[in-house]
């Protein structure tokens, strides 16, 4: 017959690769989080990339434009005829900003406004 000690201790090693267990599938669940592009393309100073957005129907449109320097968001659903902008962001001036003093990034405004400097 076991003693109190060590049924706490095979219960302390049965927890313990449980835990294990749980981690290492959190962490294989968490493995494929990599951000996919689902179509680039470049022409001149233009580049768009799109990816799938939160839901099915949904898809993002990055538009980078290295002449005047900003970026763009856009949703784009085609089964509910949506497109609209869903933020700005002056990537010259956000560089120039960080580089310059180590500045935080800032995030794009929703609905394309600018945040306040």
């Amino acid at each position: 017959m076991m003693t109190r000690t060590e049924l706490a201790n095979w219960c302390l090693a049965a927890s313990a690769l449980v835990l294990a267990a749980l981690v290492c599938v959190r962490v294989a669940a968490m493995a494929d989080n990599s951000a996919k592009a689902e179509m680039v393309v470049s022409s001149g100073t233009v580049t768009m990339l799109s990816t799938q957005g939160n839901r099915p129907d949904q898809e993002i449109i990055y538009v980078l434009d290295s002449q005047q320097r900003m970026l763009n968001a856009y949703e784009l659903e085609p089964n509910r005829q949506i497109f609209q902008l869903l933020g700005q962001l002056d990537v010259g001036a956000t560089f120039d900003r960080y580089l310059a003093g180590g500045a935080e990034v800032p995030a794009a405004a929703p609905g394309g406004a600018r945040r306040p400097r």
